[in-house]
């Protein structure tokens, strides 16, 4: 299906992004009608605990869906970026034609079955596409 409509999530970062102008950038770009959004991320951290706490990575050398241990301590907080977006999914306006763009704060990661270890990924590209800024820089 063809998106007849971006809605753009962002929100305070760290990192400078003009919300505006990237809005700006894709409907200029893309010729569709763009939205802007509070991140479905802010809205939940009450939640955060629970259903994106869930994705966390606790190991970088086992799958997040085989791992059974407890949430990782390290300095590095990794999330598994598919579990992400099905919990985002389960948060969003799921309107035919509606592609959701998802800027973060989290460092992403998708699990690799060649080299079994988890890489760090600037984005993780479905709908929502989530795009992170931490894994920008690192990844």
């Amino acid at each position: 299906m063809r998106a007849t409509r971006i809605i753009l999530y962002g929100g305070t970062s760290e990192y400078a992004v003009s919300v505006p102008d990237l809005a700006a950038f894709a409907k200029d770009t893309f010729g569709i009608p763009t939205e802007m959004c509070t991140s479905p991320l802010q809205q939940i951290s009450a939640i955060t605990s629970g259903r994106m706490l869930s994705c966390r990575v606790s190991n970088m050398y086992r799958h997040h869906a085989d791992d059974t241990s407890e949430y990782g301590t390290g300095d590095t907080i990794l999330y598994d970026g598919f579990c992400a977006v099905r919990t985002l999914c389960d948060m969003l306006d799921d309107t035919p034609g509606a592609f959701h763009l998802v800027l973060t704060d989290l460092l992403l990661g998708t699990y690799d079955y060649n080299d079994l270890r988890y890489h760090g990924r600037a984005l993780v590209a479905a709908n929502p596409c989530i795009v992170s800024l931490p894994g920008i820089i690192y990844a």
